[in-house]
């Protein structure tokens, strides 16, 4: 894009960090991910093959910071005010998902 047409716009970047995040969610069995800037909540697909024991693990791991609601979705306490750091942010909590999936 650079070479083509000079500077790449920030709404061209959020456009590409957008699709990196919603092919992220796909491979995890995630439907919906909602971000601000006290953290975030991800909702799983009900067709999601998630490692029961794994997301244990992962809650136990980060007590106090993540939370599964009645709902099944996970609740992720973080300090995310920077816009950037919360994509930053929300793909690293897929990435953790993401391990979980078909194990």
């Amino acid at each position: 894009l650079v070479d083509r047409f000079g500077p790449v716009p920030e709404e061209t970047t959020n456009l590409i960090e957008l699709m990196t995040i919603r092919l992220m969610c796909r491979t995890a069995g995630i439907e919906k991910v909602d971000a601000g800037p006290k953290g975030g909540v991800v909702g799983f697909r009900e067709t999601a093959d998630i490692n029961p024991s794994g997301l244990v693990d992962l809650i136990t791991r980060e007590r106090g910071t993540v939370q599964l609601r009645p709902d099944h979705s996970l609740v992720f306490r973080r300090n995310w005010h920077d816009p950037h750091e919360r994509v930053r942010g929300v793909k690293r909590v897929i990435r953790d998902l993401r391990a979980l999936v078909g194990q």
